[in-house]
């Protein structure tokens, strides 16, 4: 299931969106999983400041979760950043709050991408570390790769015998929430 919504964002958000609709989940997950010196360093929005860009008028696909998740945070953003909140029209604000979210949350991603960490092995051609992605898209990865891993295999198997799952069916909410946990440990 998807929600579609109206969200005001700079052009360059807009037509990255428009060309690559997955990054609305990396955008979320981001913005959810943010740090305090993310923020800061994304209070200016350097890279997608509304001061240098038009603003437009977007129609975003998210998830059902990812449009919940999103729209429950609350979020003043910072006086810097360029985005005014319109005292008009309901639906005008709340366009502008979510598009100001997004774009917050793909800063962050970009921040995360493009500046490598002290901690960053040289061989990761990235330069990003662990910290500096969230953790529910480390798993994520994680559960994407470990598919055709023995030692995730047997350790999955192993934990199913001893009842972890409590007889959830493998597409079931709880099982994958149980999934993550499993993947966390």
């Amino acid at each position: 299931p998807v929600h579609r919504a109206r969200c005001v964002l700079p052009l360059q958000i807009a037509q990255l969106l428009h060309a690559e609709p997955q990054l609305v989940a990396a955008a979320c997950a981001c913005f959810h999983g943010r740090s305090a010196s993310q923020m800061r360093a994304a209070a200016t929005l350097p890279r997608f400041s509304p001061r240098r860009s038009a603003m437009v008028d977007f129609r975003v696909t998210f998830s059902r979760c990812m449009f919940a998740q999103l729209s429950v945070q609350k979020f003043l953003a910072p006086g810097a950043s360029g985005f005014a909140l319109p005292a008009a029209l309901p639906q005008d604000r709340t366009a502008v709050e979510m598009g100001c979210k997004l774009t917050f949350g793909i800063e962050i991603l970009c921040q995360a991408l493009a500046e490598p960490s002290a901690d960053s092995s040289p061989s990761d051609p990235t330069g990003v570390s662990s910290e500096d992605v969230p953790s529910d898209l480390r798993v994520d990865a994680f559960l994407d790769s470990a598919g055709t891993d023995d030692r995730w295999l047997t350790f999955l198997r192993e934990v199913e015998e001893r009842g972890f799952f409590r007889g959830e069916l493998p597409a079931s909410p709880l099982y994958q929430r149980m999934l993550r946990e499993a993947a966390c440990a």
